[in-house]
């Protein structure tokens, strides 16, 4: 890094647009004293600059063109490009807006022009150039904070109503949380990020794209021990099967749904009257996890202080195999 490519950047920025500010002050923070060897990657500066890569390529261009910098090596297939930071006198000149060039003793980033050269650049000025208001606009903002998701984040009552109004389970809660924890994602917007994911599910076909029912709507049998026959009678994907008895009964991927459903609560220790979500045995069957093995994997969990199914996925993901 840098200290004196730095300040040369930062008192270059009323003359330089937002995204070239921030780009050339990544070139900065990595160039040597002399503002040579400057080599991040254009991945490196968008992540650093928080900038798309094609504005960074755009700006690189811009500032190459004006003469702020220059390229010392191109790139190759194992490097990239090298820049240079123009940090001499008649390079800032070249910048400089045209209502600045008028006078012959203006101060520039520290050093006098015109009969001064020669001065050191950390020199202090002694005449503040006169800034024309639409110079000062472009100052750069302060872009959005970014930060990581909680673990323990949830959507509010908004988001989560136009979860439903799209059919999406609220396995899909977890599986969000857990996608972002695992790829250190920084988001200005959580609730905006959720809604993004949402429409991606109806688009890939997680979801239903239909209302979700509430409780109050789906007539649970009082005998319908945690609402599992019901909750299968729902599923658009399960088929008639029988058993050896010849009962028959609703099946995902050949196994009973409502018998594996209930005594995945039974293990979990939820009471015959909780009606929550059973979408997660709907996805365990699915994926043709063995059913003896999730339930052993429910009973043998810490158990959650919230009745809940998804907090079992991880450890019945773990322990129970594919059934071929």
């Amino acid at each position: 890094m840098s200290w004196k490519a730095m300040i040369w950047t930062h008192k270059l920025r009323v003359q330089l647009s937002s995204v070239e500010y921030r780009t050339l002050m990544v070139l900065a923070e990595h160039a040597h004293e002399d503002g040579r060897g400057a080599y991040p990657a254009v991945m490196t500066i968008a992540e650093h600059a928080e900038m798309s890569v094609r504005s960074v390529q755009r700006s690189l261009r811009v500032l190459e063109n004006r003469d702020v910098i220059s390229l010392q090596n191109p790139a190759t297939h194992s490097r990239s490009a090298v820049w240079r930071l123009n940090m001499s006198l008649d390079i800032v000149a070249s910048v400089t807006p045209p209502a600045l060039e008028q006078g012959c003793q203006l101060v520039h980033l520290g050093v006098p022009t015109g009969p001064f050269r020669g001065a050191s650049v950390a020199s202090e000025p002694k005449i503040e150039p006169k800034i024309e208001p639409k110079q000062q606009d472009r100052i750069p903002k302060a872009a959005a904070k970014r930060t990581h998701i909680a673990v323990d984040w949830t959507p509010g009552p908004a988001d989560r109503e136009y979860a439903d109004n799209l059919g999406i389970p609220e396995s899909q809660v977890s599986a969000f949380v857990d996608y972002h924890l695992a790829n250190g994602t920084l988001m200005a917007s959580w609730p905006a990020a959720w809604r993004t994911w949402c429409r991606n599910c109806t688009r890939f076909g997680t979801a239903t794209g239909k209302p979700n029912k509430s409780q109050e709507e789906i007539a649970f049998d009082g005998n319908d021990a945690w609402g599992a026959e019901a909750w299968a009678a729902s599923l658009p994907d399960a088929k008639t099967g029988k058993l050896q008895d010849e009962t028959e009964v609703l099946t995902l991927g050949g196994i009973a749904a409502a018998w594996t459903a209930r005594d995945c609560c039974e293990a979990a220790g939820f009471p015959a009257s909780w009606r929550g979500d059973l979408s997660p045995v709907a996805h365990w069957l699915r994926d043709r996890l063995e059913p003896d093995e999730v339930i052993e994997a429910i009973r043998t969990s810490t158990k959650p202080n919230k009745p809940v199914l998804t907090y079992f996925d991880r450890r019945v993901r773990e322990k129970a195999s594919v059934r071929l």
